[in-house]
């Protein structure tokens, strides 16, 4: 048990450090950083984004309970079930389908970060995709352990 709360508390702070990597990156893009500096920020910023989705995807295979989509929640006096909020894989995709999305999301980051786009485009999608992220696994948070560790 304290080992759970120990990687929860880091999840947190993590979560924390990626909405200030987002805020530093944009302003990184938007200042008179050196293209050195700026280039270090991209990198960070592969690695931030990849960790902020894998985290999204945990959460949401917890959530999923291995392909059965069972947990629920209280809405008022109704029982609801929790359901994926990404049209892409649908209200109740596979833990396969889970896993597939984060191969593919990794491979475009990774793409997007590593790619022969301008500089100012690979911060931006930096920022953009951890702000999206960091959302998305506040969110999930509210039903899930952090990033789906745990029971």
């Amino acid at each position: 048990m304290l080992i759970l709360m120990i990687v929860v508390l880091l999840v947190r702070v993590i979560l924390r450090a990626a909405v200030i990597a987002a805020l530093v990156i944009a302003i990184a893009a938007l200042s008179g950083c050196t293209y050195q500096s700026r280039e270090r920020l991209v990198r960070a910023g592969l690695g931030l984004t990849t960790a902020a989705i894998a985290c999204d995807v945990g959460e949401t295979m917890w959530l999923g309970h291995e392909g059965a989509w069972d947990r629920t929640y209280m809405r008022g006096l109704e029982v609801r079930h929790l359901k994926e909020t990404n049209p892409l894989l649908g209200e109740t995709p596979s833990t396969a389908a889970l896993v597939l999305a984060l191969a593919g999301a990794t491979a475009i980051n990774a793409g997007a970060h590593l790619g022969r786009l301008p500089q100012w485009l690979r911060l931006a999608w930096s920022a953009a995709i951890l702000g999206a992220e960091t959302y998305a696994v506040a969110h999930n948070a509210r039903w899930s352990p952090a990033c789906g560790l745990g029971q």
